[in-house]
């Protein structure tokens, strides 16, 4: 399957993105309400700090994923569902929060998928000079997770503190990144930041 995964530049990638998270989390998973719009979309779609990445095939979004650097304005869209703050584990500096991570239904199960959208992210990250990735993640992509360089914080999926659901707290340092992953942050061409 060929893939371009470009960033959201325009309001029209961010309606087609906010449609995907909705159909993944609100009609299918229920973890949110359907809303009128049919559209998944917070604030942190609009600040600086974020980056809001698709996977497109054949120009049609199959998946997505943002991701937001730490700032004392914003935070982090992570906080308000785990105290990843508050952990020894984790240095106060350098985090960059995961979020939002959804998949088509037609396009599940295929590994490339994720595989190549987080290696994009995981590109961000470098560039921003992020030290360690934290998210939430749903129980049913732990092991997926773990195979792209997270851990689970928890010995077992814990109550979010913001939503009526299980999770999974992650971290990833960005030491922890895959070699391959990491030798495509050294090796690209650094004037092509629009798609990959």
């Amino acid at each position: 399957m060929c893939l371009e995964i470009r960033p959201a530049l325009t309001g029209n990638d961010l309606d087609r993105i906010g449609a995907l998270r909705h159909r993944v989390f609100a009609e299918e998973g229920r973890f949110y309400p359907t809303r009128p719009d049919g559209r998944v979309l917070d604030v942190f779609d609009c600040v600086p700090t974020s980056l809001n990445l698709g996977a497109y095939h054949e120009n049609r979004l199959i998946a997505s994923v943002r991701v937001t650097r730490d700032d004392p304005v914003y935070g982090l869209p992570s906080d308000p569902h785990y105290g990843f703050r508050s952990r020894p584990d984790i240095a106060p500096t350098g985090l960059v929060a995961s979020s939002h991570l959804c998949c088509d239904r037609e396009a599940r199960g295929r590994i490339g998928v994720l595989h190549a959208l987080m290696r994009v992210a995981y590109l961000w990250v470098m560039d921003h000079q992020g030290q360690t990735v934290i998210a939430v993640f749903n129980p049913a992509v732990q092991r997926l997770m773990t195979r792209l360089g997270f851990h689970a914080l928890e010995q077992r999926p814990c109550p979010s503190l913001a939503m009526d659901t299980e999770i999974v707290p992650m971290m990833a340092p960005v030491t922890g990144f895959s070699d391959h992953i990491v030798s495509l942050y050294w090796t690209r061409d650094r004037r092509q930041t629009e798609s990959f």
